[in-house]
């Protein structure tokens, strides 16, 4: 009988992962609603099988639409219409690709949530001339990738309209290195954290918010600049650190925060505070640490495992 169960669960699985699909958005302006019906595609899907094709997608939604294990894809062949989200989407992995039309979340402020394996990018914006309205709500990316990109957004031809949203960036690979591109944005709120290894954090960005909650080690690339307007905020523990390091030793990444910028148990290597004296405790320096006036207080005792990772000196 536990044989039996067992190669029932094992088929089981065979089948999720066969289900894993990926959809084409060929809907034209309609409503992102976890549904296939009422789109402008042949017989009213919006979501097909193949670019701009007229099979229905094979997706773990209603009628074969995106779901959580699936892809859901908008290119060259989407046309240029407005897909209106009306209802909590949860994806594997979201690709604008070439895609000129806009995807708007600011309308109904539903949640965005993608979350991707180790081998699977969440979020690539491609190159295409297109809008994302954010709205006011989270948009969660969690990603495992352990080699090459997570998040793209370094698009120029990409009209982010950040709203009051939050975009919370999730690292959860355990070995490896991936990157994490904003692309130049403007965003409103952005939260991070890392479950091992230190993901790089690309371009310079602007946010109005950056929080960290340990375990959260990033590294950021050197000669780059995160320019945050309202709050700064670094909360780790003992064993859960939050550290940025730049990506070069002895070349310098640059943090402008606002006034009133603090964080606890937290480790920085080259890196430049340019503005307003940030205030840290159980604060640990890996060398080459510029605070402008801020304090680094050290802690009483040794951090735990959730220290910042060693890149040397």
């Amino acid at each position: 009988m536990k044989r039996f169960i067992l190669a029932s669960l094992f088929l089981l699985g065979l089948c999720w992962q066969a289900d894993a699909a990926t959809c084409f958005w060929v809907g034209g302006s309609a409503n992102w609603d976890n549904t296939n019906t009422g789109g402008g595609g042949t017989g009213g899907i919006k979501w097909a099988s193949a670019t701009g094709g007229s099979t229905t997608c094979a997706g773990g939604g209603t009628g074969g639409s995106p779901s959580t294990s699936d892809t859901a894809t908008f290119d060259g062949s989407s046309g240029g219409g407005t897909a209106t989200i009306t209802a909590n989407i949860s994806l594997l992995s979201l690709i604008t690709a070439a895609y000129t039309g806009t995807i708007d979340n600011s309308v109904n402020n539903n949640t965005v949530t993608i979350s991707s394996g180790a081998s699977t990018q969440a979020w690539s914006s491609g190159s295409g001339s297109q809008t994302i309205k954010m709205g006011t709500n989270t948009w969660s990316i969690t990603c495992a990738r352990t080699t090459s990109t997570c998040l793209n957004l370094n698009n120029a031809s990409l009209t982010l309209t950040a709203g009051t949203s939050t975009l919370a960036l999730h690292a959860t690979a355990t070995s490896g290195t991936s990157n994490w591109d904003m692309g130049g944005k403007t965003l409103s709120t952005v939260t991070i954290d890392s479950a091992g290894t230190a993901p790089v954090l690309q371009s310079s960005n602007t946010m109005a918010t950056l929080t960290c909650s340990g375990p959260g080690n990033w590294v950021l690339t050197s000669g780059t600049t995160q320019t945050v307007s309202t709050t700064f905020t670094l909360t780790g523990s003992s064993g859960n650190m939050c550290s940025f390091l730049s990506t070069t030793n002895g070349t310098a990444a640059t943090i402008s925060v606002p006034s009133g910028a603090s964080g606890t148990w937290v480790a920085f290597r080259d890196i430049t505070f340019s503005s307003n004296a940030p205030a840290f405790t159980n604060c640990i320096t890996l060398g080459h640490l510029s605070l402008n006036g801020g304090s680094c207080a050290a802690p009483n005792v040794v951090a735990g495992g959730g220290g910042p990772p060693a890149f040397g000196d």
